[in-house]
């Protein structure tokens, strides 16, 4: 692990489309490729987000990214658990713009 790693715990902020922030573990949002890749970047200067921790999705709506943060927990816990984990409940009308969604960030 490089010097520039982020602690798991580290907050960082993410802002919805409609301006509403979630503070959520780094460790959590590693379920996201495109969120790890970001903070896990070794030139640590190159981008706002690294610097100040904070990452506006202002095509995602906060009822979208509460359900991804969600998903970011449930994977966290289930992950590497030896039974099966229970399943995870999408509604079907959340489904289309979570998919949107999941694809940009690489869930």
């Amino acid at each position: 692990m490089s010097s520039d790693a982020l602690d798991p715990q580290t907050p960082i902020t993410l802002i919805s489309s409609e301006g509403d922030e979630f503070v959520v573990a780094y460790k959590l949002l590693c379920a996201s490729n495109v969120l790890k890749r970001l903070f896990s970047c070794k030139r640590s200067r190159d981008f706002e987000e690294q610097r100040t921790r904070v990452v506006t999705l202002r095509d995602i709506s906060s009822a979208a990214l509460r359900k991804i943060i969600e998903y970011c927990e449930y994977k966290h816990t289930y992950e590497h658990s030896s039974t099966a984990p229970p399943r995870f409940e999408i509604k079907g009308e959340e489904a289309l713009e979570l998919l949107m969604a999941g694809e940009f960030l690489d869930i």
